[in-house]
C-alpha cells in the first residue's frame, strides 16, 4: 500500500512538470529560438585574449601584411626563435627549412621549401599568420606557441632564408675573406706502427751484439807466474 502511494505521487509530479506554465508565444519573433547558442559577433574577444595591437596580434598594419617585426630584433629573440623552431617546426620543415624533415621522409606530405622565390618574397606578416592560423596540412600553433615566440620563429625563418640566398655584396669583408680563403689541406693519418712479432725480431748474434773481449792489463803481463815448491827441497 505504501509503495503504491509513493508511485502515485511520483507520477503526479511528472505530470506537473509536463503541464507547467511556459511562454509558448513570444511577444515578437527572435532568431535565437530553436538554437543552442547565438552567433558570435565579429568584434567579440575571448576573455584574456585582448588584441588591441594589430601589428603584434594579427601581423598586419592597416589591414595589409606587415613587412617588419613589431619589436626590435635582438640576438636573444633570434635564439628563442631557433629553439622554438627546432622544437615545433623542424620535424616537418627540416633543420635548414628545405622541407625535408623526418616526418616528411617517413611519408607525410612534404611541406614547401622556404627557399623558393615565392616564399622568400613573402613578408613576415604572412609567415606569422601561417604559424598562428595554420595552412593546408599544417595546424594552428596559436595554442602551443605564445605570440612573442611565434614572432621569434618568424624572424628565425627569415634568417634561414637569408642564409641560403645572401648576395656577395651584402657580406662583410671578413665573411668574404673567410669564403675565399683556400681550404686547409687535410691531415694525413700517420701510418700505423707495424706490430713486431717474434718472427720478425732478428735473433741475437755475435755480429749484432759483439762481445767485448777483455784485454789483459799491462800489470798482469809483467807479473811472472810462481810455483810453490814443496818444503824440504834443497834450493
Amino acid at each position: 500500500m505504501v509503495l503504491a502511494l509513493v508511485a502515485l505521487l511520483a507520477l503526479a509530479g511528472c505530470r506537473n512538470m509536463e503541464e507547467q506554465a511556459k511562454l509558448d508565444d513570444p511577444y515578437q519573433s527572435s532568431p535565437n529560438f530553436d538554437r543552442a547558442a547565438r552567433d558570435i559577433l565579429p568584434e567579440a574577444v575571448p576573455v584574456g585574449f585582448e588584441r588591441d595591437d594589430e601589428h603584434f596580434s594579427f601581423g598586419t598594419i592597416d589591414g595589409e601584411l606587415a613587412d617588419t617585426l613589431p619589436f626590435e630584433l635582438t640576438a636573444e629573440i633570434l635564439a628563442t626563435g631557433q629553439m622554438r623552431y627546432e622544437q615545433f617546426c623542424m620535424p616537418c620543415h627540416g633543420l635548414d627549412g628545405s622541407g625535408e624533415g623526418i616526418v616528411a621522409l617517413e611519408g607525410y606530405p612534404q611541406p614547401a621549401s622556404y627557399h623558393t622565390d615565392e616564399l622568400r618574397a613573402q613578408p613576415v606578416g604572412h609567415i606569422y599568420q601561417v604559424i598562428t592560423n595554420g595552412q593546408g596540412e599544417m595546424f594552428s600553433y596559436a595554442g602551443r606557441i605564445t605570440a612573442e615566440d611565434r614572432w621569434a620563429v618568424t624572424a628565425y625563418v627569415k634568417a634561414l632564408q637569408l642564409s641560403q640566398n645572401v648576395a656577395a655584396a651584402d657580406l662583410s669583408e671578413d665573411a668574404l675573406n673567410a669564403l675565399n680563403a683556400p681550404a686547409e689541406p687535410e691531415m694525413e693519418d700517420e701510418p700505423a706502427m707495424a706490430e713486431v712479432t717474434s718472427e720478425e725480431t732478428p735473433e741475437a748474434t755475435s755480429e749484432a751484439t759483439p762481445e767485448v773481449a777483455s784485454e789483459a792489463t799491462p800489470d798482469a803481463e809483467m807479473v811472472p807466474e810462481t810455483t810453490e815448491e814443496p818444503e824440504g827441497t834443497a834450493p
